[in-house]
């Protein structure tokens, strides 16, 4: 088998291990503290029915440490539900569950994801900024004194989301516990993906950095500009803002690659461009140094739905040693999430979710 297809066998084969393995380990739910609770039937994705905010706790309301802006609204009780919510738009024009599921928000450090389906109703889905996620479903739409929204129930838990009647005021996303609001954050809108990105926009996008790879110091180290056409990929942040991933070249077991926010401007450029940094770990002589690097070597595949970017990088060949880091971007930046790695080459295969975890 040639070379090439063979490095490629190998890393589907070690993707396909990765995949398994992850999703053999059900995620813990967006908490700042832990349990070991199992999930119950109606929530499967959450490890534990623990909500987001569940370091807010009474205590943390009465003297005015909750998330929410004032300890006094963390003596406001759940809304009261509504019937015929959340199927229909109003007459008076306000929205409907369908209309709201239609984005992804931010709250804060969670990410809210709504969408609807026809076995399991109105789904709610939040993930902290680990990538934590809890995932309910079956929201129910609800009116009370000019609030209007649709909640969640999780074992003497409410999440639930609310908006003002009739207002230009935004969303919030509130969690309750019995008559108790533990948090309240303003919900706001962030891109899903890349749905008005054209291959037109891509290629003429990726073309401006072959074209200034001089400029830009584009893959300082090595450049196999036949691979990166191939390789590179573009991601639609807004009408005007991309993230754009260029793969560099592929090395003996892994590729090459490179992250640049691609922004269009009104200056006689007419574009600005910056290089995106990753921090990354590595240990010389028994010291782990933290850095930050442009180029960075692995596997690398971003989410853009949750705004997720993972790499997996070999220290070696056969794989006994290397990294698993995971970011978060935030529209400009990228984020370290978690970084786990195995530094001694031993000839031991370890999972790389197994991995110690180093950092942040």
């Amino acid at each position: 088998m040639p070379k090439l297809q063979l490095f490629r066998a190998v890393l589907s084969a070690a993707l396909v291990y990765f995949t398994a393995a992850c999703a053999a380990q059900p995620p813990s739910p967006p908490t700042a503290t832990s349990s070991n609770t199992p999930a119950t039937a109606n929530n499967t994705a959450a490890a534990s029915n623990t909500p987001a905010a569940a370091s807010n706790t009474a205590a943390d309301c009465a003297t005015g440490a909750a998330a929410s802006d004032t300890p006094a609204a963390c003596s406001t009780e759940p809304p009261t539900p509504a019937t015929n919510l959340n199927t229909a738009q109003s007459p008076s024009g306000e929205m409907n569950f369908e209309q709201i599921a239609a984005q992804t928000y931010k709250a804060g450090e969670f990410t809210i994801t709504l969408g609807m389906d026809d076995q399991r109703g109105n789904v709610y889905r939040g993930c902290d900024a680990k990538g934590n996620c809890l995932e309910l479903d079956g929201g129910t739409g609800w009116r009370d004194g000019g609030q209007r929204g649709f909640s969640w129930e999780n074992k003497g838990y409410t999440y639930s989301i609310s908006w003002t009647e009739g207002s230009s005021e935004p969303m919030y996303l509130n969690v309750f516990q019995d008559n108790t609001r533990l948090m309240r954050q303003e919900m706001v809108p962030i891109a899903q993906g890349s749905p008005a990105a054209t291959s037109e926009d891509n290629a003429n996008i990726l073309a401006y950095f072959y074209s200034n790879k001089d400029t830009l110091n584009l893959c300082a180290a090595s450049l196999n500009e036949e691979y990166s056409r191939t390789a590179s990929e573009v991601y639609q942040i807004d009408e005007q803002k991309y993230l754009v991933k260029v793969g560099c070249f592929l090395a003996a077991y892994q590729p090459s690659v490179e992250f640049w926010l691609y922004q269009k401007t009104n200056t006689a450029s007419g574009v600005d461009v910056k290089p995106l940094n990753l921090v990354e770990y590595r240990e010389e002589d028994g010291k782990t140094t933290r850095n930050e690097v442009h180029n960075i070597g692995g596997l690398a595949t971003y989410d853009e739905g949750q705004r997720q970017l993972t790499v997996f990088t070999k220290f070696r060949g056969i794989g006994d040693c290397g990294a698993l880091s995971e970011y978060r971007f935030d529209g400009n930046k990228f984020e370290l999430v978690n970084y786990r790695a195995k530094f001694n080459c031993d000839g031991n295969f370890v999972p790389p979710e197994q991995y110690p975890q180093v950092g942040p």
